[in-house]
């Protein structure tokens, strides 16, 4: 369920005036204990967005940072493996590609060269 709506974007949307954007989609937030109950809604939404991506083609960029793991760096990174699961079968089924941001932002340079 987008709470948000799609939150992925065509490549070439970030090419402006010579400069690469790549524009943050989903901040992969901590697991919370706290709000445990609502971990499996972030992860049907977060796969949800990843497959509506592979399906049109399009760009998601989820972040974090190291530090973002919280007080349970063992449960994020549980969920961090089966966001990569499923990429895995968006990859298989739809050709989706996982790039770093300088990957992806070379590709946008040179399509545009």
């Amino acid at each position: 369920i987008p709470i948000c709506g799609s939150k992925s974007y065509y490549k070439h949307e970030c090419y402006q005036d010579g400069i690469v954007d790549v524009k943050a989609s989903v901040f992969f937030r901590k697991y919370d204990k706290r709000l445990s109950f609502l971990e499996p809604l972030k992860m049907l939404n977060v796969k949800h967005l990843m497959k509506i991506a592979a399906k049109k083609g399009k760009v998601i960029h989820i972040w974090w940072h190291p530090h973002n793991m919280g007080a349970n760096p063992d449960k994020f990174l549980e969920q961090i493996e089966e966001l990569l699961m499923h990429y895995k079968k968006l990859e298989l089924k739809y050709g989706f590609e996982s790039k770093n941001m300088g990957e992806l932002a070379e590709e946008i340079i040179n399509e545009k060269n």
